[in-house]
């Protein structure tokens, strides 16, 4: 009897005088969920079990879909990148808002936009090229928000569809059936060859 009750109160002497860094590995992910996400980072700082923590894909994952609802990249979704994409979104988010950054809306395809590519030096005025599901490609000119050319390039366009540009005015739109080249300045698709 004596050594059953010693055992008990060792395990809650053992039990009491455990510390946060004791728990499990899994659970502080779940201890950060309840903060917010400059929190989360504040407590990273705190322990390396906190950090670890802090880098936990579903953490940010809910975060992201708290803050921003469903209004992310469908390629993120199965990725461990949402800590990173947080932050870049954050960042450019707080830029806009304080005046830092002027955005402008792309607005002329039908359907959503599966790939886009920018074209020229940043330092330069460039140009966007975006293809999407409605089987077209646009050139749009940067500064302006403007649709320079519109290229219908057929219904194969899907969300495996890539644009590769070159600063010389070329772009490359590859999809799962050919790769056409397209002349940027002009919009004219230069050639077509079929995908083996």
């Amino acid at each position: 009897g004596s050594a059953l009750v010693h055992k008990f109160w060792s395990a809650c002497f053992i039990r009491m005088s455990s510390t946060i860094t004791d728990l499990p590995s899994d659970v502080y992910p779940l201890i950060l969920e309840f903060l917010s996400p400059k929190d989360i980072c504040q407590a990273a700082k705190t322990c390396k079990a906190f950090n670890e923590g802090a880098d936990d894909a579903l953490l940010w994952k809910n975060k992201c879909v708290e803050r921003w609802g469903i209004d992310v990249p469908a390629d993120l979704f199965f990725s461990k990148q949402w800590k990173a994409y947080y932050k870049r979104r954050h960042v450019s988010q707080t830029n806009v808002e304080a005046g830092r950054r002027n955005v402008r809306s792309l607005r002329g395809h039908t359907s959503f936009i599966v790939a886009f590519e920018i074209v020229g030096k940043l330092s330069v005025t460039p140009l966007v090229i975006t293809a999407a599901a409605d089987g077209v490609v646009r050139v749009w000119d940067a500064a302006t928000a403007t649709c320079k050319h519109n290229v219908p390039v057929g219904g194969d366009i899907d969300v495996n569809t890539k644009l590769v540009a070159h600063d010389q005015g070329m772009c490359a739109i590859v999809t799962a059936k050919q790769i056409r080249f397209l002349y940027t300045q002009s919009s004219a698709i230069v050639s077509t060859a079929a995908v083996s």
